[in-house]
């Protein structure tokens, strides 16, 4: 056979032609048909050595030293995944764990499904097997983010049952705070990143960090890189090894440098390890700011000290550096092998998705800011920390309401299939900031009712979210509520008045301020139903929370990442493992994202609509998820209702009923105990009330406009 000397690009007109012209040779067709994943063309065609020609492999006392020698080679990579760890590796996927295997500053940016944090969980279980004694530490913005690539270790370990008898079935563990695994003498740990302190004097020769735009990057530069500042096996021997260098670089003996080469460990870095991976951002993110354009300029310029501090004047950059250890790798959808992605997700996705989104989502690229009815500018100019004329304006997410403010709370009760979301707002000075999110849906419910973590009289997901509304109003004490009557709506409406949904004997009914059938009800008139079938209310709705946003009058809290993982240490210990902090500050992130895909479009009769584009996406496990609204829906509501509060300015809080929260599950929670003989508001119709007191709080003799 006579070996190929060139192999057209795969995109090309050549490559189509060299197959079709292969097409037609019947010798070995299944051969020729099997190795097309390969993209090497006509395979027939290719010479290849056959390394296992040699007789010591027929010797019965060397096959097996042979065979382990032989997968321990970083240029056998392809055989120690498939035999060992039963995965199947494209070939685009081996060229990614070349360069993850011999350089120490990686940066990736991979389009949705390109299966980027898969390829970081097999590069993590190679390397742990490979190069004994390392330490790999994954982080990311949160322990949620950390443990995606936890799951994926733990679906190779499951199917996998060479590589559970090598490791004696030592499986990966996970506790409440984190995740770890041995692998002979080496570890890997998953661990929130929170400020830094819970982990400050860490030590690990590679550190993982997945989606990195998600990180907040003062902690990543003050803790998470010291974690490799120091290599932390082999001290001795490494501080040995650099003087002998750079005596070599005096001396300039190649002779000897060649031999001190030579010595080198078979797959052990020349340094530690920083891989950084993503999906794409706008510009102003620091992945792209702070990270990307670094790396860039640093290969552009080939190292050179003097044009990186033109470039980056506010780094400081003493000496030249080896542009060879940096490398950026970009994989959009449309260098990835055939039939890798779904091509009716991306086709619809192109149609039907803002072209900036759509750039980030799949084609790796990095966009100055998205063209939605919301920018993705505007969602960051409104989240704290702001320095507004000199006013320093910052908040944090919380479990517990501030007993000076006023909340307002927004619920979408969506359907079967979407997300039941409530939103609650405190209006502050003028602002009304965003405080809580949660977010559920009957997959969720059916998971934590198997994993007994709910009492056992809560058997159905309609009484499982009204417990978690009394729940909340407890510890936030809205004012009003705002509830889309659709999608199960009324049905929530129903079930705030059952007393068999009661947490205990000191609740009382939610009655609808508008509903004139339950004015003999003793309760807290304080439900406002809204119809989506209005246009006008959805015009209003919409361009008010647009208009506020830009006008940074409804803001995004700042995550403390202290307070998130303090938080999360004390839920635990008090047994409590759902609506965490974390899991708030979770859904106020996924509600930016589908806040800045929200398109406004014109209907055929010239009305304007809103909603997210009819397209799926991948959420960071590699699930295909159709986008969704209901967090966006559940903020807007509570906007719309904070705006109504604020617009009448009839609505002051004495604090004198203030209830706190003790904390707990909802098969755990211990109501507070109330003043007695407390005045509750018990009259009809808010919007026709003249001074109606109520539970501390009083309407003015200003009616309500809505």
């Amino acid at each position: 056979m006579a070996k190929l000397d060139f192999i057209p690009p795969v995109n090309s007109l050549e490559y189509d032609n060299l197959l079709k012209k292969a097409a037609d040779n019947p010798v070995d067709f299944d051969f020729f048909h099997e190795n097309l994943v390969w993209e090497l063309g006509d395979v027939r065609e290719i010479a290849v050595e056959n390394e296992f020609s040699d007789p010591e492999w027929f010797d019965d006392q060397k096959t097996l030293p042979l065979l382990v020698e032989y997968m321990r080679s970083n240029d056998n990579l392809w055989l120690m995944a498939k035999y060992i760890l039963n995965v199947d590796l494209l070939p685009y996927q081996l060229a990614i764990l070349k360069k993850f295997w011999h350089k120490p500053f990686v940066l990736l940016v991979a389009a949705r499904g390109a299966s980027k944090s898969f390829l970081l969980a097999v590069y993590s279980i190679l390397r742990l097997m490979l190069h004994q004694g390392c330490k790999i530490c994954v982080v990311g913005a949160s322990l949620r983010q950390s443990l995606v690539l936890f799951n994926y270790i733990m679906q190779v370990w499951n199917g996998a049952p060479i590589l559970r008898d090598i490791c004696k079935n030592n499986a990966p563990r996970r506790d409440p705070n984190m995740a770890y695994w041995f692998v002979g003498e080496s570890k890997i740990s998953f661990l929130p990143l929170g400020d830094g302190e819970t982990i400050r004097g860490q030590r690990a020769n590679i550190i993982l960090c997945d989606e990195t735009a998600s990180v907040d990057p003062i902690v990543f530069e003050t803790v998470v890189r010291g974690f490799a500042s120091v290599r932390s096996e082999g001290v001795w021997d490494n501080v040995q090894q650099a003087y002998i260098t750079k005596l070599l670089h005096t001396t300039r003996s190649d002779i000897a440098a060649m031999d001190i080469a030579d010595e080198k460990i078979p797959n052990q870095l020349d340094s530690n390890q920083i891989i950084m991976a993503g999906s794409a951002c706008p510009e102003f993110n620091h992945f792209y700011s702070k990270y990307y354009t670094y790396y860039r300029d640093i290969i552009e310029t080939r190292g050179r000290a003097d044009l990186l501090r033109e470039k980056h004047p506010d780094r400081e950059i003493k000496n030249d550096l080896d542009y060879k250890d940096y490398c950026i790798i970009h994989l959009p959808h449309d260098v990835l092998p055939v039939g890798l992605m779904d091509e009716k997700i991306l086709s619809q996705g192109r149609t039907t998705m803002d072209p900036a989104i759509f750039m980030m989502e799949y084609g790796a690229c990095f966009v100055k800011d998205t063209n939605g009815f919301i920018p993705a500018s505007t969602i960051h100019r409104a989240t704290c920390p702001l320095n507004m004329v000199g006013d320093e304006v910052s908040f944090k997410v919380s479990l517990i309401g501030e007993a000076n403010d006023v909340h307002v709370m927004g619920i979408d009760p969506a359907s079967e299939d979407d997300n039941f979301t409530v939103s609650i707002v405190a209006l502050r000075k003028g602002r009304r900031c965003i405080v809580y999110q949660w977010a559920t849906n009957r997959k969720d419910f059916d998971k934590i009712r198997a994993e007994g973590l709910l009492r056992e009289d809560i058997t159905d997901y309609l009484t499982f979210c009204i417990l978690h509304i009394r729940n909340l109003m407890r510890r936030f004490n809205p004012v009003m509520i705002g509830l889309d009557s659709g999608g199960g709506g009324l049905a929530v409406k129903e079930a705030l008045k059952d007393k068999t949904k009661f947490i205990d004997e000191n609740d009382k009914f939610i009655l609808d301020m508008d509903d004139e059938s339950a004015a003999e009800l003793p309760g807290d008139p304080i439900l406002k139903l809204i119809e989506f079938s209005d246009y006008a209310w959805r015009r209003e709705a919409h361009w008010g929370i647009k208009t506020d946003i830009g006008g940074c009058s409804l803001l995004f809290p700042e995550y403390d990442h202290a307070d998130g993982v303090t938080q999360q240490y004390q839920a635990v210990g008090m047994g409590r493992y759902l609506d965490t902090l974390e899991d708030a500050y979770y859904e106020i992130e996924q509600c930016k994202q589908e806040c800045i895909r929200i398109k406004a479009e014109q209907t055929t009769t010239g009305l304007e609509k809103w909603d997210v584009p009819n397209a799926q996406t991948f959420t960071p496990d590699g699930k295909k998820v159709k986008l969704k609204k209901d967090r966006f829906t559940s903020l807007m509501i509570a906007n719309w209702i904070g705006r109504v509060v604020a617009k009448n300015n009839n609505l002051e809080l004495e604090n004198a009923a203030f209830q706190p929260f003790v904390g707990g599950t909802l098969n755990g929670y211990q109501p507070p105990e109330l003043p007695a003989n407390q005045p509750l508001y018990c009259g009809r119709g808010a919007t026709r009330m003249y001074n109606m007191q109520s539970n501390g709080r009083y309407w003015t003799n200003k009616r309500l406009s809505m």
